[in-house]
């Protein structure tokens, strides 16, 4: 199954999306906070950087994971169907989480 993955540039695909994902997850946090940061007093250009950076780490996170995902398709349909009651829980606290942040800055505004 390596063999496979390196196709012939000698890469193994599923590496390089594992790292792609964790380096965009690294970069995401980061660049958000000095987006944030810069919303208070930097200057256009500062933020116009830092807006860039971020959008660019979005865009290889995503497109990353879902390389990452489709190269790991068996085992996530097997994941889900062994522990899909904590699917559905997961669901509830995201989907909880996220009205609680909307209602938090409708609240504000």
């Amino acid at each position: 199954m390596m063999e496979q993955d390196k196709k012939n540039t000698g890469l193994n695909r599923r590496s390089m999306a594992s790292f792609l994902l964790l380096l965009s997850f690294a970069a995401l946090p980061v660049s958000g906070l000095l987006l944030h940061a810069a919303e208070r007093g930097g200057d256009l250009q500062t933020r116009h950087l830092y807006m860039t950076i971020h959008n660019s780490a979005a865009f290889i996170f995503t497109i990353s994971a879902f390389f990452h995902a489709w190269n790991n398709l068996k085992a996530i349909r097997s994941y889900l169907l062994k522990y899909w009651k904590e699917l559905v829980f997961a669901i509830g606290i995201a989907s909880a989480a996220g009205a609680f942040a909307c209602l938090h800055v409708l609240a504000a505004g």
